[in-house]
């Protein structure tokens, strides 16, 4: 039994070592950014986040309290589709071509 244990250790560090590899670069397709961050964020990330922002809300005025919130199928894709833009937004954001379009 004692042998055993000896061994356990230096099979685990030989045949865990033994075979690694790097695994491979991944290919960056080249990116053309089209607008200027600017214009990204006045276009593209202000209205979705707009549609997120007011998706939910209340109005209170002295004819009462009104609460505001998707109903249909409609209004929740928007609000849906203004997320993912959001959320698909930041990628755009760190795309190194965009900044040097604001240094040019």
């Amino acid at each position: 039994m004692r042998g055993v244990l000896r061994w356990v250790p230096l099979s685990a560090l030989v045949f865990g070592c033994s075979a690694l590899t790097p695994p491979p670069t991944p290919v960056v397709p080249p990116f053309n950014a089209v607008v200027d961050m600017k214009q990204l964020m006045t276009w593209v990330i202000d209205p979705a986040a707009d549609v997120v922002w007011d998706s939910v809300g209340t109005i209170m005025t002295e004819a009462g309290t009104k609460e505001v919130a998707p109903h249909t199928d409609e209004q929740w894709d928007a609000v849906r589709n203004g997320a993912a833009m959001l959320a698909e937004s930041g990628n755009l954001l760190m795309i190194e071509v965009r900044e040097s379009i604001l240094a040019a």
